[in-house]
């Protein structure tokens, strides 16, 4: 889905929907996965859109990665930690 939103937004420059795109697209690859390329539409919408009620919640979405890259843990006993909470945390989604 997301390289479907890329080739529109490549093709349809000129649309109204632009932002929309960005930000379709910027979700289709958050929940492939692929967090960078997330973070570039993200970014792109921000930078090209910035009176786009959308880019709010985009500049929300870098924000939130950039804390997350700051409070990242430090140590391999803290990312060991990290992971087992967060392997706990799907298995508690699953249920």
């Amino acid at each position: 889905a997301a390289e479907a939103f890329r080739l529109a937004a490549e093709r349809y420059d000129d649309t109204n929907d632009l932002a929309r795109l960005y930000y379709e697209q910027a979700w289709s690859w958050r929940e492939a996965g692929r967090t960078n390329d997330a973070l570039g539409a993200f970014r792109t919408l921000a930078e090209k859109f910035p009176a786009d009620a959308l880019a709010a919640d985009a500049n929300f979405h870098l924000g939130e990665a950039d804390y997350a890259r700051a409070t990242a843990p430090d140590t391999p006993a803290d990312r060991q930690r990290a992971a087992l909470d967060a392997a706990m945390q799907e298995v508690f989604d699953l249920a």
